[in-house]
């Protein structure tokens, strides 16, 4: 995967990056989530989750941001649900 071309297309379309936290997946790596942080584009974080018990790969993913020294306000799960509106625009909302 080019992640600077995909950081660069998500800058440019106000598009948040995906971490899968599952550990099979981590999809992005620590090192990826570098670059991402100092490009300032967000970051969803994503348990890849189909039974209840892969709930707990959240604390993976919340190591891996932690390794790559991102901050809360740049992870869409920290946000309250005004801010997510602020984001998408208020294109979308939760409860459509």
């Amino acid at each position: 995967m080019d992640i600077d071309w995909l950081i660069s297309r998500a800058k440019e379309t106000g598009t948040a990056l995906e971490l899968n936290a599952n550990p099979n997946r981590l999809d992005l790596s620590a090192e990826q989530l570098k670059k991402v942080v100092t490009s300032g584009v967000v970051i969803a974080v994503n348990t890849d989750a189909h039974r209840q018990e892969m709930m707990d790969h959240m604390k993976i993913g919340v190591a891996t941001l932690n390794k790559a020294f991102v901050q809360k306000e740049q992870v869409m799960n920290t946000w309250t649900y005004e801010q997510f509106q602020q984001f998408t625009g208020h294109k979308r909302t939760l409860f459509e």
